[in-house]
């Protein structure tokens, strides 16, 4: 598969979330049951969710990852118990598009940071995966994600 790596700058952009830790194991089912938290939190306050939805991965311990996992809004909404105003923090980021079943998105990984190593660039530990489009609309193989690790 191509990837298409781009470094770009932005600003700081709001979100809710949820932050979680857990094992690799349990990752897939733990996003889908927080994100659906947050959904239905924002349909209570009567606002349409809004996409993407995201997760952000603050370490690499695969036994105990700690993550923040949210979707990002155009203004601040009121918390709610767990559910907490965040932001995605500006700055420059380095990123590539993965097409397809999450199991499959090592590949897109591995080519990435063999891209930022071969540019000797330095990245922060806390990545992003962007969820372009949900396997609630579209088949496994049509998944989009986008990867981003901050620099």
């Amino acid at each position: 598969m191509e990837y298409i790596i781009e470094v770009t700058d932005r600003d700081e952009i709001p979100s809710l979330i949820i932050q979680r830790t857990v094992a690799i194991d349990h990752l897939r089912e733990e996003v889908s049951s927080t994100l659906e938290e947050l959904y239905q939190y924002l349909a209570s306050i009567g606002i349409e969710k809004e996409e993407p939805s995201f997760v952000a991965y603050k370490n690499k311990d695969m036994m105990h990852l700690s993550l923040d996992i949210g979707c990002l809004i155009k203004g601040p909404y009121p918390g709610y118990g767990n559910i907490k105003n965040s932001f995605i923090p500006r700055g420059k980021r380095v990123s590539c598009l993965y097409k397809g079943d999450y199991k499959g998105m090592g590949d897109a990984y591995t080519h990435l940071l063999s891209w930022v190593k071969g540019h000797q660039i330095q990245v922060k530990e806390m990545y992003y995966e962007f969820y372009l489009n949900s396997p609630l609309n579209v088949d496994s193989s049509e998944l989009i994600t986008k990867i981003e690790l901050l620099l």
